[in-house]
């Protein structure tokens, strides 16, 4: 099967004091010889043996029950079981935390159709972080297994990936050069959509969007439409005031014509009555 798992090259391996481990051997895959291979799977990792060599050959029990191994010290974390039949089991993390632990083989059933069952994984008796490594099957576009080397996550995995297979600056793309049943950027998706992972960010278009969309409808429309209401207020109240001025002028005009026309009325009275007082005297006097 076709797999992709780069570690981060900036992250370093565990140092291990050493110790031994344990196989409880299970029927299925019963052998006379069982070997461990060990090795540092982070970027500049060593491996500590040869495939199957002596050094790497397991001790069994005389009931046959159990397998042991004493891992010595050094910056591993990774180890393939295998035996003298052609069995062998996925790549396993382990640290220093399984060092006095034990260990048994079971088929990977997370996965359907259940995968070869000459491959079988790793399962820890005290530590269930550690086990199959996870990878990306490239064929079918999924995550297999469960635990990470140092510095790895689904997100490094995804990474990983779209740099090994995605386009390059020469406009060559791996993906589809090996793999024509679909386009890149659908393999891409399809692979974030099985690891559960969003490729563009959400939370800072959201905010921005919020914020447009709150704070400019609101305030600047209802400033204006706020503003026009008092400004027609003030006109209004202007030419009432206009009239008001315009009506107390003429009124005080028409007052002061109304007094001079009786002041000249009474004047033509009064002298009226002079004139008659006179003839009245010029004729008592004849």
């Amino acid at each position: 099967t076709s797999t992709v798992s780069v570690a981060n090259a900036s992250a370093e391996a565990e140092k291990m004091s050493g110790g031994e481990i344990t196989y409880r051997i299970t029927e299925r895959w019963k052998a006379e010889r069982y070997y461990i291979y060990i090795w540092d799977g982070l970027p500049g990792g060593e491996n500590l043996y040869e495939w199957q060599s002596q050094k790497s050959r397991m001790t069994v029990s005389e009931d046959g029950a159990t397998a042991t191994y004493n891992v010595p010290e050094g910056s591993w974390n990774l180890m393939i079981l295998s035996n003298n039949k052609g069995n062998m089991t996925y790549d396993t993390v382990f640290n220093q935390n399984c060092i006095g632990d034990t260990f048994t083989t079971e088929l990977d059933t997370s996965l359907a159709p259940v995968d070869d069952p000459l491959e079988p994984i790793i399962v820890w008796d005290n530590n269930p972080d550690c086990g199959r490594h996870r990878e990306i099957d490239v064929n079918r576009l999924i995550p297999e297994g469960h635990a990470y080397l140092p510095g790895e996550s689904d997100n490094t995995l995804f990474k990983d990936f779209c740099d090994k297979y995605g386009p390059k600056e020469d406009g060559s793309c791996l993906w589809e050069e090996e793999h024509n049943y679909n386009s890149w950027e659908e393999a891409k998706a399809t692979l974030a959509s099985n690891l559960n992972l969003t490729e563009e960010p959400t939370e800072m278009p959201t905010e921005e969007t919020t914020e447009a969309k709150t704070e400019a409808p609101t305030e600047k429309p209802t400033s204006t439409a706020t503003s026009a209401p008092t400004a027609t207020s003030k006109a209004t109240t202007a030419p009432t005031t206009a009239n008001t001025n315009t009506n107390t002028a003429k009124g005080t005009v028409n007052t002061s014509q109304n007094s001079l026309l009786m002041a000249l009325a009474l004047t033509f009275v009064a002298s009226l009555g002079v004139v008659f007082g006179v003839n009245k005297k010029k004729n008592s006097n004849l």
